[in-house]
């Protein structure tokens, strides 16, 4: 390939589907209307829903947020991954291909051809409503969390702002770190016995299940990661994840796997206090016994396949998620200085409650959540069962 001359407009590239299919403006694809998120067909192919967003205009949008203020996000990219010296490096290639329709984003993956060497990053596009009342407050959780956390759970956001669809129509996005290697996992229907397996949506070597061994620790590192961001003097956490929409994603590893989350769509306090009251070690406590028993019981919540009906996690899931809750808290306990006995005060208290008490917490939470939740649903059908497994469970181990 010819390289641009200095200053001149990188050559752009565009792909949809997989395996990446090429698509250009003399496409009938180009004019056809996005579909709002993968559920757009049933399995008779009908359409439910369309936005009145093209193809065309989204790589559109995307080409000028990426070209705006001397290609600032993509510079930006350059300079995390190969050092501040290479920014000044012509990109000689946008290669933009869009991987996903979601309920809250349209994710591109954009790779950026310079000096010979490739520079993924992910674009995540706002096209629905919801979409657009989260996106900023999603950029600065990501923002704000991955600088108060060393470990490398969360994308960095590299710039935020919008692009043009050519016809006047502003759709915000923000370009972040691309987590190669890394892909979205659900459970599936695979065994004549009617077990459950977790899938990896592997583009490049096609799907994969994970071992029991990988889906244990799958749970333990989801726990772990989500017990890190809590924050004892705000009694915040990340709200409003789910395995269903692909939030955190998996990378096989010699030794096993590895986890990261990609989202945020919330980050807030689990209880309303007024603001001239302290938070005290009892209500610390209680915050956690909260946290815990509402991130355990949503933990096992899938969707067969990503899209299929909702699907409750076996026990096997419930020892790696008190692992993980332990994990974390040491983790979290250790970046604000909390004394040493502060883990097992914490896991102490926890096993103190009895499996009534247990059902009494989980029943309070199910009045936060909209009846009409499916979700909500299925833990209250679950909730008894979930309560005596995991009060065996710390009284064993605490």
């Amino acid at each position: 390939m010819n390289r641009p001359e200095p200053g001149a407009a990188p050559r752009v590239v565009f792909f949809v589907g997989h395996p990446p299919m090429p698509i250009d403006t003399g496409d009938d694809q180009w004019r056809q209307p996005l579909p709002l998120d993968r559920a757009y067909f049933d399995e008779g192919g009908t359409h439910h829903t369309q936005a009145a967003v093209t193809y065309g205009d989204y790589f559109t949008a995307v080409v000028d947020f990426l070209t705006r203020d001397r290609m600032a996000a993509g510079h930006r990219a350059i300079g995390r991954l190969q050092g501040e010296a290479a920014t000044g490096d012509t990109i000689e290639e946008i290669r933009i291909h869009l991987v996903k329709h979601g309920a809250c984003y349209h994710p591109a993956m954009a790779t950026l051809a310079t000096g010979g060497v490739d520079i993924p990053m992910v674009l995540n596009v706002a096209l629905s409503r919801e979409g657009r009342d989260i996106i900023a407050i999603e950029t600065d959780c990501l923002s704000q969390l991955g600088r108060r956390v060393a470990d490398h759970f969360l994308p960095e956001v590299y710039h935020f702002g919008a692009g043009s669809t050519g016809s006047g129509v502003e759709l915000p996005m923000f370009a972040g770190e691309w987590f190669a290697g890394y892909h979205e996992f659900h459970l599936t229907h695979c065994t004549p016995n009617g077990a459950n397996r977790h899938v990896v949506w592997d583009p490049d070597r096609g799907p994969w299940l994970l071992n029991e061994i990988q889906s244990a620790d799958l749970y333990r590192q989801a726990m772990l990661i989500l017990t890190s961001y809590f924050d004892p003097y705000t009694l915040s956490a990340i709200l409003q994840w789910h395995h269903a929409a692909g939030d955190f994603v998996v990378k096989a590893t010699p030794d096993g796997i590895d986890l990261r989350l990609i989202t945020i769509r919330r980050y807030a306090p689990l209880l309303s206090l007024d603001p001239q009251d302290p938070i005290t070690l009892e209500t610390l406590l209680e915050t956690l016994a909260v946290f815990f028993l509402r991130t355990s019981l949503w933990m096992r919540i899938d969707r067969i396949d990503g899209v299929g009906d909702l699907i409750w996690a076996g026990e096997a899931a419930l020892a790696p998620i008190w692992m993980g809750f332990g994990q974390g808290l040491e983790k979290m306990a250790a970046r604000h200085d909390l004394p040493p006995a502060f883990v097992a005060a914490v896991k102490q208290y926890l096993a103190s409650h009895t499996r009534d008490d247990l059902i009494d917490l989980g029943l309070e939470i199910l009045t936060r959540y909209p009846q009409s939740l499916p979700e909500a649903s299925l833990i209250k059908c679950h909730l008894k069962r979930h309560a005596e497994q995991i009060h065996a469970l710390m009284r064993r181990t605490a």
